[in-house]
């Protein structure tokens, strides 16, 4: 069993500073919270999955009333 580091966007810095050995860390992502930054680090981790965000971004909406989904289909 692979136990995955959900939102790498919280360490951040560790991560850019070296901190953080990526070869050894299997990573999660939401489409709907990935950074530019994060995209050239993708091939590094051990292994790096991508969820789709649909249910995070459609959560968020229901705050807001409205879906833009240009905005899902270009977060990054």
């Amino acid at each position: 069993m692979n136990v995955f580091l959900a939102g790498i966007n919280g360490v951040k810095k560790e991560i850019l500073e070296g901190k953080i050995d990526t070869a050894k860390i299997y990573a999660l992502e939401s489409y709907y919270s990935i950074q530019k930054w994060q995209i050239p680090l993708l091939n590094q981790f051990k292994n790096f999955l991508l969820d789709s965000g649909a249910f995070t971004f459609m959560s968020a909406a229901k705050k807001h009333e409205k879906v833009d989904w240009h905005r899902y289909d270009f977060n990054i």
